[in-house]
This record gives structure tokens, C-alpha cells and sequence, in this order.
């Protein structure tokens, strides 16, 4: 099955060997995510809980199947694949997804150099027990995270203890003493909407950073990093009709590689999955198309009418009336299972992928490609104002101290927790981004911290709350394609970023335009949410065509007052229901975090004005307040039957 992966795990090693570790409860997962539905007796649930035990460490973890291709244990080692592990087309082995025993292998043949032969969205955890020559048990553990670093793995180094998970919740709830909020992490994500390098929310509990390897033993923990993403600027430039050519047949075979024998694709109304959907080579029944917004949105009106036209099965999920009356748990279950990376207003994630889920356990997304082949768009979300107030500075640790005392930024959250916070916050973001970055340019610069921070906190946090219901491939971020981007002249890391030029944000699309040609014709004359459709792209008047019609588009929005989603409807009620609820609080620092503007501003709805402040504040404190009172996360309905 190729579909199977390792949901979600709990270890914690004894680097010490001073005693057999007790076993892990039945029922770990119940205190940090899950309320039930995690093993049925009838064998109908989605996924099993399993155990891994050696003399020196206990883990537990939930399998998507019974396979056992995610854990393999041989000779003292024990390793678990977190994710997907796929061979790189240019190694020495055969191009595939890889199971444990294989990495295993492969491990030993070529040491720890082995990581340079495969890809994907992966973390590998390595537990060795030897026996040294005086008979002595040493134990080491080995912590190996993919390139890009999508779906985070958290840690925490304490004593002799190796507490690992895929939930940051799990490593504080098991720490020796009650978990402390980290005042940096929470200041991070009033300025950059998340955390930044290994900080996370609670003191002691760490989160790997993109081709990170950590070695712990009973003496120390070290860190390497084993590939250097600014090497990609280093890439020897195609031509662009090299690029166009060579571009168009890297993304083909990585899509295939990638979709497994049924799939669920998105279908949204741009152009990125329109390049997928024009490659994969498959018949139509072995697909199921979908999108998601209400039921006026473009991304559903376009791909449903295209798909009448041309024939595919498409599945809108539209966000109507049983959406809104299930948005907070769907809320919850997302900022819970993105442990606070995702705010709660992405609920329609787990809520898409739970419906799509009896057709197929895995999507491809077009994630990532309109932030790496196109001029990024996106500042708000994805990349925060002050990041790119900050980046764009001639100095930038002085910005960024203005930046901290800016009342802008301190509208939700306390004055206090971000002054208190500098020190670890500068020091923090010399270590992430100065001191790596620095010395390149604003647009260079700004790329690299997409790929190491922005897009691993943004995305990662979806594709980790997606996990309970299927897993999400992405084509784009396919480790060998964005190789390719950066030898290609018209990717997006090569334009100005926030201040594009005309051909910038035109000449990206051109490939998109050029692949859909290529590979599937009929997808080109069809408008997409710009207003012009990828035909008009490839024309030899193609500024004449495209831009009154993105210009037209554009009015006509503003005119109607056009809405993709109905935001502040839906999250409206889940605050006005939950955020001030009285409720005894545990930690008294907590109580310190946020400012009492937020109650005044949600009463009089001036919150609209600062949506996206006040999403990560209110987040925030519901999040917390879940971890502190340690009850069970997020309720879990309607598990599927297993693929």
C-alpha cells in the first residue's frame, strides 16, 4: 500500500540506560489530540495505535495501515518514518517511496550521507542501543528532517530524557514539570504570525528546522545542517526555452510519481492546479476533482463549469449551512492539530479532506507554486507586514526594534511580553535570518526565508491538521522541481518581490500556460480568477489581452462586493461563544499575554477592522487554554474506513 504513513507519534528514550522505561499508556493520544476513535475492535478505523519498545525508550504511534512499512527494527536500531520518504530520481537507487527497512539499509551502506539520496515531506527518527567493549549500554538517537521541512517534529532535550512527537502539545504534557510558556514564541508570533527556527510556544519544547540532524547521546545534543538552501542560487541558469522544455518534463514525471493508483486533485480556478491536472496521466475515473469556498466563489464556479465541459468528476465543497453549523469543531480540530501554527479560521481543511477521504487518502495540492514560480502576493497570512517592513530595511535589527514598541503590534498582545521578549526575539532572528541571509539582497533574501520559514510554518500547519483524513502531496515543493525553479529565469525567486515589474508577474505564468499546451490543450481557453485565461498568456498579444481583462476582473470584485468565504461570519460566533467564557486559568503568565482590548473589540466588532490580529490572539488563548487544562484537544467524528 503506498499510501500508508505513520499519523502520529509519542517517544520518549532513556539516554541514560539506567532502567527499563515503564510503557506508554493505551490511551497517549487521548491527552493532547484525539477523544476517541482511535482503535476499533470491528477494524474499521482510519488508523491503529502500535508500540515500539527496546530497553531504553517507549514509543507509541498511529499507522494509516497495518503494513508495518514505517518502523523497522534490526541489530539494536529502531527507525520510524514520520511522513513519506520517496528515492531522489538521480540517486543510485530505484525512484519509489521507500519503507523503513529499506532507509535502514540504505543507512547502512552510506552513513548518514544517505539523506542525500532521497526526498519528500519526511522526518526520520533513528534509536540505536550498542554495547561498547566493557559491556556498557550507550544510546544514541538521530533525528533527520527533510529539506524543506513541511510537517513539523517537536522535541525536547531534559535531563537524560529524548521526548519526541508530532504534536508540541504531546512533548510539554510529558515534560518532568509542568510546561512553561515561552514569552519569545508568543512575542515571534505577533510579529511573524508564528515562531521562528526551533522556538515554539513553551519553553524547554523545540521544533526542527528544514535539513536539520540532531545526535543526542547520554553526553550532549548536537545539531548539523546537512544542506544549504542557498546552494539553489548557485544553480547554472537554463535559457528559457531550455527551462520551458526541460521545466515541462520534471513536473510531469514528479506529478505521476506522486499519484497513486486514486486520487482526490484539487481544482481551483488559477493556474496551478490546472498544470497539474494537465500532466497527470491517468483515466478519469481514477480521480475525483474538487474546491471549496461558498457556492459564488470562482474556485467553485470555474472548475465546476470546466468540468461539465470537459468531463471530469468534480466535487465542490461548498461551504454552506452544515459548514457553519460544524465550523467549531472543524475550528478547533484545526488549531489543535496544527498545535496553534494555524488559526482557526482554516477549519475548511479538515473539512474538505474529511469529505473527499471514502474516494482516496491522498491529494495532490497545488500548494507552493504560485509562492515559488510566481512574484509572491501573499503579505498577511503567509509572510506578516513586519517581517517585510523588517527585510526591506537597511538595518535590519533596528527596524525590527521599532517594530516591537510599534502599537500595531502590540494591539492584542501585551506591551510587556514583547519588551521582556527582545533579547531572545534579536537573537532569534540574527541566528534564523541575519546571520545566514543577511548579506544577500531584500529579494533574495526574502525567498530564502520563504523556504525555511514562511512556507514550512503557513503550509505545514495545513498539511499537519489534514493528516487525521489523508495526506497531502505537493508537486511543487517536490525537492528536485524547485531545483529546477531556481535554474529557471522566469520562476518567481528570480523577480521582485513585493514590488513586481509587469513581466515579473506575467512571465511565470507562461509556463504554466506552456505545460497545459503541451500536455493537455483543452484546459486553455477557459478564464481563470484573474480574468483572463492561460490561452490569453501564450498569445502573441498577450499584455494587450491580459491586461484589461485582469483590470475588468478586478472592478467588477470590487463592484459587487465578490467574497470567497464568509470569514467573519463563521469565526464571529465561535468567539462570541468560547473567548471569554469565564474559565479558571492555571498560569498565571497567561493571564499576562494578551491585552483587554480584545474583549472590547470583539463587543463592538471593531475586531473586523484587524482580522488577522485579532485570528492569532484569540487563537492563541483558546489553544492555551486547552494545553494548560490538559483535556482532551478535539473531538474526532465520522473516522472512514481505511483505503
Amino acid at each position: 500500500m503506498d499510501t500508508d504513513k505513520i499519523i502520529d507519534i509519542l517517544g520518549i528514550v532513556d539516554l541514560s540506560v539506567q532502567q527499563e522505561l515503564p510503557p506508554l499508556p493505551e490511551n497517549a493520544f487521548e491527552s493532547h489530540i484525539y477523544k476517541n476513535n482511535i482503535n476499533d475492535s470491528k477494524g474499521d478505523a482510519r488508523f491503529r495505535q502500535y508500540n515500539a519498545r527496546g530497553w531504553s525508550f517507549q514509543a507509541t504511534y498511529l499507522e494509516k495501515s497495518s503494513a508495518g512499512n514505517n518502523y523497522f527494527a534490526d541489530d539494536g536500531k529502531h527507525l520510524f518514518i514520520i511522513g513519506e520518504v520517496f528515492a531522489r530520481n538521480d540517486a543510485s537507487i530505484p525512484a519509489k517511496k521507500l519503507t523503513a527497512e529499506e532507509i535502514t539499509k540504505l543507512y547502512g551502506s552510506d552513513g548518514d550521507d544517505f539523506v542525500n539520496k532521497i526526498k519528500g515531506n519526511f522526518c526520520l527518527v533513528m534509536l540505536i542501543e550498542d554495547v561498547d567493549n566493557l559491556c556498557r549500554f550507550r544510546n544514541e538517537c538521530r533525528v533527520y528532517n527533510s529539506r524543506f521541512g513541511i510537517s513539523p517534529l517537536y522535541y525536547a532535550v531534559e535531563n537524560s530524557r529524548f521526548i519526541f512527537s508530532t504534536s508540541m502539545s504531546a512533548v510539554a504534557n510529558h515534560l518532568s514539570t509542568e510546561p512553561e510558556l515561552d514569552a519569545a514564541g508568543i512575542a515571534e508570533l505577533a510579529i511573524f504570525n508564528y515562531p521562528i527556527g526551533r522556538r515554539t510556544y513553551f519553553k524547554k519544547v523545540k521544533m526542527l528546522k528544514p535539513a536539520e540532524y540532531i545526535r543526542i547521546d547520554e553526553e550532549n545534543a548536537k545539531s548539523y545542517i546537512y544542506w544549504d538552501v542557498r546552494s539553489l542560487y548557485e544553480s547554472t541558469m537554463y535559457s528559457s526555452k531550455e527551462a520551458l522544455e526541460k521545466g515541462s518534463e520534471i513536473f510531469y514525471k514528479t506529478v505521476n510519481q506522486l499519484a497513486p493508483s486514486k486520487a482526490c486533485v484539487s481544482f481551483t480556478s488559477g493556474f496551478d492546479s490546472r498544470a497539474i491536472l494537465s500532466v497527470l496521466d491517468k483515466k478519469q475515473d481514477e480521480y475525483l476533482c474538487y474546491s471549496f469556498g461558498i457556492s459564488t466563489s470562482m474556485n467553485v464556479t470555474i472548475p465546476q463549469r470546466m468540468s461539465q465541459k470537459l468531463g471530469f468528476h468534480y466535487c465542490p465543497i461548498v461551504l454552506n449551512g452544515t459548514y457553519e453549523r460544524m465550523f467549531d469543531n472543524y475550528a478547533m480540530q484545526a488549531l489543535m492539530l496544527s498545535d496553534c501554527l494555524s488559526t482557526l479560521e482554516r477549519a475548511n481543511y479538515p473539512y474538505a479532506f474529511q469529505h473527499m477521504s471514502d474516494f482516496s487518502s491522498v491529494f495532490l495540492t497545488g500548494i507552493f507554486g504560485s509562492e515559488l514560480l510566481r512574484t509572491f502576493q501573499n503579505v498577511g497570512n503567509m509572510v506578516s507586514p513586519g517581517f517585510a517592513r523588517m527585510n526591506s530595511a537597511p538595518d535590519m535589527k533596528e527596524e525590527l526594534a521599532r517594530i516591537i514598541v510599534d502599537p500595531e503590534t502590540t494591539l492584542y498582545f501585551s506591551p510587556d511580553t514583547l519588551r521582556n521578549a527582545t533579547p531572545e526575539l534579536v537573537a532569534d532572528v540574527e541566528d534564523t535570518i541575519i546571520d545566514r541571509f543577511g548579506a544577500m539582497s531584500p529579494d533574495r533574501r526574502f525567498y530564502m526565508f520563504l523556504l525555511t520559514e514562511a512556507l514550512r510554518k503557513y503550509f505545514g500547519a495545513e498539511v499537519h491538521m489534514e493528516r487525521l483524513y489523508g495526506t497531502n502531496r505537493f508537486p511543487f515543493l517536490d525537492d528536485e522541481f524547485v531545483e529546477f525553479l531556481f535554474s529557471a529565469p522566469f520562476a518567481g525567486v528570480y523577480s521582485r518581490t513585493l514590488n513586481p515589474t509587469i513581466k515579473n508577474r506575467y512571465q511565470s505564468q507562461y509556463f504554466y500556460a506552456y505545460i497545459i499546451k503541451k500536455y493537455k490543450p483543452e484546459l486553455l481557453k477557459f478564464p481563470t480568477d484573474h480574468g483572463y485565461s492561460p490561452a490569453d498568456v501564450i498569445s502573441p498579444l498577450s499584455l494587450m489581452l491580459v491586461g484589461p481583462k485582469h483590470l475588468r476582473s478586478r472592478y467588477k470584485r470590487k463592484k459587487t462586493g465578490y467574497r470567497e468565504f464568509l470569514t467573519e461570519e463563521w469565526t464571529g460566533k465561535l468567539y462570541r461563544n468560547k473567548l471569554f467564557k469565564e474559565k479558571e486559568s492555571s498560569s498565571p503568565a497567561y493571564d499576562r499575554l494578551l491585552t483587554s482590548t480584545m474583549e472590547y473589540d470583539l463587543n463592538t466588532e471593531k475586531w473586523k477592522e484587524q482580522r488577522l490580529d485579532f485570528s492569532k490572539a484569540a487563537s492563541l488563548k483558546l489553544y492555551i487554554e486547552e494545553v494548560i487544562n490538559n483535556k482532551p484537544m478535539v473531538e474526532i467524528k465520522a473516522i472512514n474506513h481505511i483505503d
